[in-house]
């Protein structure tokens, strides 16, 4: 839960009086958990990371993701996307960090603050605080046509995040007026006259403002909308196939481009994987767009199609998709199930951030232990001390590296019995010895990292032993069944 105080008492007033527009007809949007572009919207992003089924990670100062539409934004609409993992106060790397930029012009530098070129971006930094350790907030910068129509304003310096908390983003324009809107609540509402260049274009994370305008790192973005005024259009169109994404060998994640009729997609006959691939189970997931699929296991490296048929979506009268088409590559990772969900499964080297909620960057890696598959951990999650905390499943027999800050003494219980190699891995803010232990396929438990607030968390490598893989399927129906009702 976000903690408001003073300024936020402020524009509560300000959302008493003044409510913003309501625009209800989508006109575009995107889960942001892949790639691929669509009819409204070309995605390209460089240095960031798609996680499927939760969205679009700046996981790097350097994250960048550019997304140009086919056409202009209406002069009356609204921006909306949800952001998860969000805190400004312990990700705050430089000055300036946005979040979020719309704008007329694709370049994303200032000069389209000399011309007709209008903005509206949402940004953090390590200047938009209280200067009270753990509280930070907002900086919205704003123009309707070029820099003599420049508005900005500081919001919530003194707010405290929950990095679990989900929260949604909102930027409502019109002919006269601009507002920002987190959460449902109107934090701010500007001038925004003259407007003659039309929004086309969106940054997500680092602009090409200069070298101080540096991605939020460890920020999830996702369901990205758009919306134009008047009431939502009578649908007549059947639902779009959009994505198909392994996150396991056996369960593959399905994206619609609308909610679906869920009495019809959780049929397994509706889908059909070549070469053949059975399909278990389906199981829609919370919004309606995405499914499920529990399935054989995949094999590393092959090319699968996935053919979806009969499948409706939710208007009325429902409409159709008849058949869709989408390929796929499976790429075996041998790691999956990992909770927490903020720690994800990656590949790293030097240069790379070791954690998914911190810029601090590998600086030494020994090259055993080039290669290996990581658990990146949240840095947020050093002073937990249970004796269970990061769990992951293992499909094949392997040797687990846990790299333990050299400041933290003693060993925690849970990792006296593992072996010290001698091996040390180095990052910009500590350094680690390493200790391993080998698993047999399956479910592996780590205790908490136990440490104190100059410390840091633990690293996890993974290396795949041998070949034999666990069987995660589910077993199949019985047959041959025969049921006698006795007198």
């Amino acid at each position: 839960m976000v903690r408001f105080t003073g300024l936020f008492i402020f524009f509560c007033l300000i959302q008493a009086v003044a409510a913003q527009p309501v625009h209800q007809r989508l006109i575009a949007q995107h889960s942001l958990d892949h790639g691929d572009s669509t009819t409204e919207m070309a995605i390209t992003q460089t240095n960031g990371r798609f996680l499927p089924g939760q969205g679009y990670q700046t996981h790097q100062i350097s994250s960048q993701m550019f997304i140009a539409l086919t056409r202009n934004l209406p002069p009356q609409g609204t921006f909306a996307i949800d952001v998860l993992n969000f805190d400004p106060a312990n990700q705050n790397t430089s000055e300036k960090q946005p979040l979020v930029s719309l704008l007329s012009q694709p370049h994303g530098t200032k000069d389209i603050f000399y011309g007709d070129g209008s903005w509206a971006q949402i940004r953090t930094g390590q200047v938009y605080t209280s200067g009270v350790p753990g509280e930070a907030g907002f900086k919205i910068d704003i123009g309707a046509c070029g820099l003599d129509s420049r508005e900005d304003v500081r919001l919530l310096e003194n707010a405290t995040w929950n990095p679990e908390q989900r929260h949604e983003f909102k930027m409502v324009w019109t002919t006269g007026k601009i507002y920002f809107i987190l959460d449902g609540a109107v934090l701010m509402q500007a001038p925004f006259v003259g407007q003659i260049e039309p929004f086309r274009y969106f940054y997500i994370g680092r602009t090409n403002q200069g070298p101080n305008y540096g991605s939020q790192p460890g920020l999830i973005y996702s369901n990205l909308r758009l919306y134009e005024a008047g009431e939502p259009l009578q649908d007549t169109l059947p639902p779009i196939l959009l994505s198909a994404h392994p996150i396991n060998a056996s369960l593959l994640h399905v994206e619609f481009n609308e909610p679906i009729d869920e009495g019809i997609a959780v049929q397994t006959a509706r889908y059909v994987i070549a070469p053949d691939l059975d399909v278990y189970s389906a199981q829609v997931q919370p919004g309606g767009r995405e499914v499920q699929l529990q399935t054989a296991e995949h094999k590393d490296g092959q090319t699968y199609r996935l053919t979806v048929t009969g499948i409706a979506d939710c208007a009325e009268p429902a409409n159709l998709l008849e058949m869709a088409l989408m390929n796929y590559v499976y790429r075996f990772s041998g790691v999956q199930d990992v909770l927490p969900p903020h720690c994800l499964v990656d590949s790293l080297d030097i240069g790379d951030p070791c954690y998914s909620d911190r810029p601090y960057l590998l600086t030494h890696l020994p090259d055993s232990l080039r290669g290996r598959i990581w658990v990146v951990t949240a840095n947020d999650d050093k002073l937990i001390a249970a004796e269970e905390f990061i769990t992951f499943t293992v499909l094949r027999r392997s040797r687990i590296t846990v790299a333990y800050d050299l400041q933290i003494t003693p060993l925690p219980a849970w990792l006296q019995n593992w072996r010290q190699t001698g091996a040390i891995i180095r990052t910009e803010d500590s350094d680690f010895v390493c200790y391993q232990k080998t698993f047999d396929a399956g479910r592996v438990s780590l205790g908490g990292n136990s440490g104190g607030n100059s410390s840091s968390m633990y690293l996890i490598l993974v290396e795949l032993l041998d070949d034999s893989v666990i069987d995660t399927r589910p077993p199949d129906p019985p047959v041959g069944l025969r049921v006698e009702v006795l007198p």
